[in-house]
């Protein structure tokens, strides 16, 4: 079975996870999240894990698999997101965004334009 025919809702998902990591992180940021936005944000990260590792996109998953052994830790109280970690966070979302929409990785269904980077309020 030709797999590649379900590459093009691969990467609509992982924009959308994307824009559920992105609000979640900003949330986090301006410190006014709770334990459920690092839910969201986890199980954002481990859809694109997912997806990524079924398709072969090695290093979507690597990256991905990354975040969210780091959010795993938040999320059970064994890692505390200082202002850095968020900070590698959103930069890592970013990196993630452009291996998603890079020319060698997309596929020719997929013509939405790639993600505005995400934007930390505090980095310049």
């Amino acid at each position: 079975m030709d797999i590649t025919r379900f590459h093009a809702a691969f990467f609509e998902e992982s924009r959308e996870n994307l824009d559920a990591m992105e609000a979640g992180l900003l949330a986090m940021e301006s410190g006014s999240a709770d334990g459920e936005t690092i839910n969201v944000v986890f199980r954002a990260a481990h859809s694109i894990k997912g997806g990524a590792a079924t398709f072969g996109f090695t290093s979507i998953s690597e990256l991905t698999h990354q975040l969210e052994t780091l959010l795993d830790e938040a999320r059970s109280g064994r890692r505390q997101l200082d202002a850095d970690a968020i900070g590698a966070l959103l930069v890592s979302g970013d990196a993630l965004s452009a291996r998603c929409w890079s020319p060698a990785m997309r596929c020719a269904a997929c013509s939405r334009p790639p993600n505005t980077a995400m934007r930390s309020t505090k980095r310049a």
